[in-house]
């Protein structure tokens, strides 16, 4: 039969592939990969080569963020290729007597500078207990930072004063103007906020053990923070720093995250007029805060808290506020004072973050909730 006689269906070139928009594409590579803080980089690399079509996306989501972890080792390192020319002494012998993991850091700058754009976010995990990485951490910092332009978010996990210290200074070497950073709090570090002009998010833990703020100076600063988290540490950070934290950003400051003493002074804590999330770290009575913090903030949307509010507490939260979230409940009987309270019309939303093995639906029928569980997570709303 000649081409010509074939049916029109076997005659007709095949369709084209369907065409996904770019915002489903990058929904499936999003949800495939998992929660941003554990990405899951096996199915994000199979995505890579899966189709021309979602590359870019897959790609993108797995340089986007790349990290370092420095780990003790008793004998001399088999180090990545980032550390086999040292000639400095100093890193040479840092570098001897730490396992550094760099995997998917070697992989984006060994394939290519157009890799290395794709980074935005670079994390140095302290895994070493015996070994300070005080040299190394001050080398890595400014060659990583040097190689991928478009870093805009810096994280460090707790370590000890000296690398602590040496992150600041390695950050303020760079000049980087950063818009997101997460470290320990040291003396040297309002010099390097100082020159953040972009910086938005800042989460600072409590300073590590050894750490001396007698000779520490804080500026003013031109940043306007959006969100400020102190991880157990409002007590601890010397409250000129804190304060000036606070002042910088008195218009601007949307999320709250802070352990505030049960007696402070009222000077310490300013009216937050755009603070619509507030997440208050404590595990004993929260009356004294809430009292305390809740008048000050009239635009709060979010609150936040470790324990749910007891029935004498029930009274501080603002009748405007439309969702809850309490960060774990050991009886389900402890939410339902706060379920089942009929002057909180405004409350839509209330979300335990670990429920385990409670019988959370029977509870929201009972007080007229639907409830949805997401792994650990329970949420209610009406």
């Amino acid at each position: 039969m000649a081409s010509a006689e074939l049916p029109s269906f076997f005659a007709s070139s095949p369709p084209s592939s369907p065409r996904l928009p770019v915002e489903l594409l990058a929904q499936i590579v999003d949800e495939a990969a998992g929660d941003r803080d554990e990405l899951d980089h096996t199915i994000l690399r199979h995505l890579c080569l899966s189709s021309k079509s979602i590359l870019p996306f897959a790609r993108q989501a797995l340089y986007r963020e790349i990290s370092v972890r420095f780990d003790d080792t008793e004998g001399p390192s088999d180090n990545n290729l980032l550390f086999t020319d040292l000639t400095d002494e100093l890193l040479k012998a840092e570098c001897q007597k730490l396992k550094i993991d760099a995997e998917a850091l070697e992989e984006a700058l060994d394939y290519g500078s157009h890799l290395a754009r794709l980074v935005v976010g670079f994390t140095v995990i302290f895994n070493n207990g015996a070994q300070g990485a005080v040299h190394l951490t001050r080398y890595l910092i400014d060659s990583i930072l040097g190689s991928c332009p478009n870093i805009i978010s810096f994280c460090s996990s707790p370590c000890w004063h000296t690398e602590a210290e040496a992150v600041v200074d390695a950050l303020m070497s760079t000049r980087r103007n950063l818009s997101e950073l997460e470290l320990d709090c040291t003396s040297n570090l309002p010099k390097l906020l100082a020159h953040l002009h972009n910086l938005r998010r800042l989460h600072l833990r409590r300073p590590p053990n050894g750490s001396d703020f007698t000779a520490m100076k804080v500026p003013s600063f031109t940043f306007r923070l959006r969100s400020l988290c102190f991880e157990d540490s409002f007590a601890y950070i010397p409250a000129n720093l804190s304060q000036e934290l606070l002042r910088s950003s008195t218009s601007s400051l949307r999320y709250l995250d802070f352990d505030p003493p049960s007696k402070a002074d009222p000077l310490q804590l300013p009216q937050l007029p755009a603070l619509t999330h507030l997440k208050l770290q404590s595990c004993g009575d929260v009356s004294g805060e809430l009292a305390q913090v809740i008048p000050r903030y009239p635009a709060l949307q979010v609150l936040h808290l470790d324990f749910p509010p007891s029935p004498a507490q029930l009274h501080l939260l603002p009748p405007q506020l439309p969702s809850v979230g309490v960060v774990r409940v050991y009886k389900a009987e402890k939410l339902a004072p706060l379920l089942r309270d009929s002057s909180r019309g405004a409350l839509r939303q209330v979300v335990v973050g670990k429920g385990g093995d409670e019988d959370w639906e029977e509870l929201g029928e009972e007080h007229g909730w639907s409830v949805e569980r997401f792994r650990e997570k329970v949420v209610f709303a009406r």
